[in-house]
């Protein structure tokens, strides 16, 4: 694993799985003004998941710490999370758009991972592939739960 470029492009998607996190994290806080539990649920279950995924890759990079600058992420794909519609309550549909967003973000740095493992490592490569279908899992389920919450809102 001495490739420079599978150590950036495992960086990269340690940090987009860092973002993917806290994303959920920041959802979720704001779900709490509404009654949503099930989102709030599935919010809970993505970020517990993408927390699981970095512990995972970091002990398959064998790192003890992640050891380099802080993001290696381009921040100029990310919008922030600004959510709260004119009454001060949260937009689902802004909010899942965003989600989606991240998730498209992850699937790029998965995609990018893969194709630059060099199989060597079995397990770091299972563990990728395996976490990258997972995400793309969540991906679908969030544009699903995007599009059908933009189908209510035209239906009223």
């Amino acid at each position: 694993m001495k490739n420079p470029h599978v150590e950036d492009c495992l960086k990269t998607l340690i940090d987009t799985i860092g973002h993917r996190m806290e994303m959920y994290g920041r959802a979720i806080g704001m779900l709490r003004l509404n009654n949503e539990g099930t989102l709030r649920r599935i919010f809970r279950l993505y970020k517990d998941e993408s927390a699981a995924a970095i512990k995972q890759l970091a002990e398959d990079f064998e790192l003890d710490s992640l050891q380099w600058p802080a993001s290696t992420l381009d921040e100029t794909n990310i919008r922030p999370m600004a959510a709260v519609d004119d009454t001060g309550g949260t937009d689902l549909c802004a909010m899942l758009d965003l989600c989606k967003n991240t998730e498209e973000l992850c699937t790029q740095a998965y995609r990018k991972a893969i194709g630059s493992l060099d199989e060597t490592r079995t397990m770091l490569s299972f563990h990728i592939r395996e976490q990258a279908e997972q995400q793309y899992m969540a991906f679908n389920h969030i544009k699903t739960l995007l599009d059908c919450n933009l189908l209510n809102r035209q239906a009223v």
